[in-house]
């Protein structure tokens, strides 16, 4: 039993690609849609219905999976832009608090340069190395006024 004789081979081999090589051992070339040919037996025939739905199932399983990929991908992009979108808002916020602390760090650094300030202390009774100097004796208000830094 021979393929029909005088056509030509498709340029589409076995596999169902243009541009291959067709295997060494290539069946021969059958219109399924003019019914059975005498070159493929039932089983064959069977057997290549079977591989055809084989490969529509695994192709449609690729396209699915390659739609799952791109639904996946297009999710990560966008956890992605939100948390850029966090971590340039907690870096205003920290820049705004490290303002916040400088100036306080600033206040906190002159109210302590006031605290440790020497209050003037009126001499204790002079003693006979020191001259007594023409000092009045501190009111109570400057002594008040050092208390509260401004």
């Amino acid at each position: 039993g021979g393929g029909r004789k005088g056509e030509e081979p498709s340029p589409t081999s076995a596999t169902g690609r243009k541009g291959e090589d067709p295997s060494p051992v290539a069946a021969p070339v059958v219109d399924i849609t003019k019914g059975s040919s005498s070159s493929m037996s039932e089983s064959e025939q069977d057997a290549f219905l079977e591989l055809a739905k084989q490969l529509a199932e695994l192709s449609r399983l690729e396209t699915q999976s390659h739609e799952s990929l791109n639904q996946r991908v297009s999710d990560l992009e966008g956890a992605l832009a939100a948390t850029r979108k966090e971590l340039a808002d907690v870096r205003v916020r920290n820049e705004r608090l490290a303002a916040q602390l400088k100036a306080a760090t600033a206040a906190s650094t002159a109210a302590a340069a006031v605290i440790d300030r020497p209050v003037p202390m009126p001499p204790a009774a002079p003693t006979k190395s020191e001259p007594q100097d023409e000092v009045p004796a501190p009111e109570a208000a400057p002594v008040a006024e050092v208390a509260e830094p401004s």
